[in-house]
Parts: C-alpha cells; sequence; structure tokens
C-alpha cells in the first residue's frame, strides 16, 4: 500500500539511493510526489525536482516543504527570481511557522543578487526579533550592520555592530566599524585590535587594511613595522623604507634574514645594490655576484671592485673591471668601469695601458659626464701604442 511504498522511499533516500526510491513511488498522492521530486533533488536533476514539487498540492501537509525545495531547485539552476518569489510564497503562505524562518533565512542569505537592501533590511529586522539562538541573532545583526553601510546609515550601522561587541563576531564587527570611522586615529586603533586579536584570517585582513592606511597617510614607518610581518616580498619592502628612513640596523637585519633564506627576486636585488653603494657590504655584494641577471652581477662587480679599492687592494680591483669590460659590453655600468680601470691604471703608473684601455669605451649610451672624464683622462695619457 502507500505507507509501505513511502516508507521503503524514504529508506531508500536515507541510504542514498534516490534512483531505489523511485521504483517504490508512485505519482498518486501528495506525499509520494514530494519524495520523488527530492530524489531528483539530490540527484542534481533540477528540472525533474521542480516538475514534481509543483504538482504537490495546496491542501498537502507537504506543501511548505516542497516549497521550499522548489525555491532551492530554482536557486541551484540560476533563477533566483523564481527562488526568490517561491521564498516569498511560503512567507505569505504559512506565516509564523518554521517553514517561514527557514524561507527568511533563505531570502536573506539570497543578499544582493536577487533582493534590495531595503528588502533585506525588512527580512533582517524580522528575523532578529523572532530567533532565539543567540549566535545567529548575532550573525543576523551581523548582516544588518553591513546592510546599513551598503545603504550609507553609518549610525544605524554602527549602533547596530556594537552590539556585537563582547561576542564571537567581536572582531568582524570592529573591523566593519573601522571601514566606516571617518577618524584616521580612531580606525587604526580598531584594526590594530583586530590584528593583535583576532584570528588568522581576521587579522590578515586587519593588516591589509592598515597597510593600505599608512601608504595613504604617508606613515612609512608603520607601513614597515607592518610590512615586515608579512610575506618575504613585504620584508623586502619593509627594507627599502628602513633604508630609506635611515634605520639602517633594521634595514641590515632583513637583508641577513632574506640572504639566509635563500629569497631573490629582481626588485630585491635592486634594493641591496641600492643600498650596496652606501654600504659595501661584502655579503651583499657577494650575494649580488651569484644574480641570474646579467646587468645585475655586472653591477656587483664594479662595486666589488670599489670596495676592493677602499682597501687599498688594485689588483683584485682590476680583476672585477676586466670581468666587466670583458664579459658584459651591454651593461649600463661598462663605461663606468672602463673608466675605472683607465684610473686604476694611472695610479699604478701605467699610463700607456691605461691609454690604450680607455680605447675601449664605447659610444652607445655614454653619459655627459662619462665623455668628460674620459677626455680629461685622455689629456695626461700617452696615445695607446706610440712611443
Amino acid at each position: 500500500d502507500v505507507s509501505s511504498r513511502i516508507l521503503k522511499a524514504r529508506s531508500a533516500l536515507f541510504l542514498g539511493n534516490a534512483k531505489l526510491a523511485r521504483t517504490f513511488l508512485k505519482e498518486e498522492t501528495d506525499d509520494e510526489l514530494y519524495l520523488i521530486g527530492l530524489s531528483y533533488f539530490v540527484e542534481g536533476n533540477y528540472q525533474k525536482a521542480i516538475e514534481h514539487f509543483e504538482k504537490v498540492s495546496y491542501n498537502s501537509l507537504q506543501k511548505p516543504r516542497a516549497l521550499l525545495k522548489l525555491a532551492d531547485a530554482f536557486y541551484n539552476i540560476g533563477n533566483l527570481e523564481k527562488a526568490k518569489e517561491t521564498y516569498y510564497e511560503v512567507l505569505k503562505r504559512f506565516p509564523d511557522t518554521q517553514y517561514a524562518e527557514e524561507a527568511t533565512l533563505s531570502l536573506i542569505g539570497l543578499g544582493g543578487r536577487a533582493l534590495t537592501y531595503e528588502e533585506l533590511e525588512k527580512l533582517i529586522s524580522q528575523a532578529i526579533s523572532k530567533e532565539k539562538d543567540q549566535s545567529v541573532v548575532n550573525e543576523l545583526k551581523y548582516q544588518l550592520g553591513s546592510i546599513y553601510i551598503s545603504m550609507g546609515k553609518n549610525e544605524k550601522a554602527k549602533e547596530v555592530l556594537l552590539d556585537l561587541l563582547g561576542t564571537p563576531l567581536e572582531n568582524k564587527a570592529l573591523l566593519k566599524l573601522a571601514q566606516i570611522e571617518p577618524d584616521t586615529r580612531r580606525k587604526v586603533v580598531l584594526l590594530y585590535k583586530v590584528y593583535k586579536e583576532g584570528t588568522a584570517q581576521e587579522k590578515e585582513t586587519a593588516r591589509q587594511k592598515l597597510i593600505e592606511l599608512f601608504s595613504d597617510t604617508g606613515d612609512e614607518r608603520s607601513l614597515a613595522e607592518l610590512l615586515y610581518e608579512g610575506s618575504l616580498d613585504q620584508k623586502a619592502k619593509a627594507a627599502a623604507l628602513f633604508v630609506k628612513l635611515g634605520e639602517e640596523d633594521k634595514a641590515r637585519q632583513i637583508f641577513k634574514e632574506l640572504i639566509s633564506l635563500g629569497y631573490r627576486t629582481e626588485e630585491f636585488e635592486s634594493i641591496l645594490l641600492d643600498f650596496v653603494k652606501k654600504s659595501k657590504d661584502r655579503a651583499y655584494i657577494d650575494y649580488l655576484l651569484k644574480s641570474p641577471n646579467v646587468e645585475t652581477k655586472a653591477k656587483a662587480l664594479y662595486w666589488s671592485a670599489m670596495d676592493y679599492l677602499e682597501k687599498g687592494e688594485q689588483k683584485k680591483a682590476m680583476e672585477d673591471i676586466l670581468d666587466i669590460v670583458s664579459n658584459y659590453k651591454d651593461s649600463s655600468i661598462y663605461n663606468s668601469a672602463v673608466i675605472k680601470g683607465a684610473e686604476i691604471l694611472v695610479s699604478l703608473n701605467a699610463k700607456r695601458d691605461a691609454s690604450c684601455f680607455l680605447e675601449r669605451y664605447t659610444l652607445k649610451g655614454p653619459s655627459q659626464e662619462e665623455l668628460k672624464k674620459i677626455q680629461d683622462l685622455k689629456k695626461d695619457l700617452p696615445k695607446c701604442g706610440g712611443r
């Protein structure tokens, strides 16, 4: 009989066998129509599910369930307007029931994709007034606060979000409050509280917001501190900022950390090259000499030569210069290396060699300053190859 068929079908559905469930059912009763629709729904055949849910009579006790699943099916095929219309039908026909509560939450879940902010505000406010589970109420208040922000009703948003302080949603609420806080200092306080006390995801959101804020306001020191606590790429940016701020010890600490980790990017090498010009630190030069970038390696050789010169080691300096002149003719440092090599040879009283060395310079892109240096050097040198 019908009861036996329904019991078998329910058991099959419970075991996850929707196709078997349909073998026990006939399209004779509302209960069977609902279960056939449900079997198609769990298989993902939403069109067939819709067809059977719509056949359930309005006189049936299954109708509110059928309408909820019908709306869900419309949602799953992307027909948000029909889903919205069907959820509202549940509210209209079955008010003050658990089905209406489920429909309300489902409508809220549709959000701005199908509902206006005004509709959402009304639905969420009604749900808050009826909901007994405080955790659900808190989540609804958070959503309401977000809706108020979207509507430009910041004072109402603030009022609702402040109710969430001291709840598990406190940090999420603080992030929203920071979003609408006009005072920069207060915004920073709110974001730092989340950054120190939130979940990993909340902390990262707060950190990114603080980075944006400090970038916009030009607070480079606070920005550097935050970047240092981020990814390796951000640490490299922090090092550049610390150099700019004159806090070279902090920059050195970061350089050492990144180099020890084998970190290497063109941007980081560029930052380090700029620092090497000031520091002549051999550890950084050795790191840059291993760069896969030809231009970077040529510049590292040049600064290596300059370091040796400061130490009075002209021979080693000349070896680096010869390396550049022999192997890196297309580098931007090439002409500078030629000039420096000639100067070293002059200092060693090898003036004819210096004159010949100057012949290596290229007219491809020399600066006016370089050309003047070459001309000045040549004035005091014998001709290459002459007696």
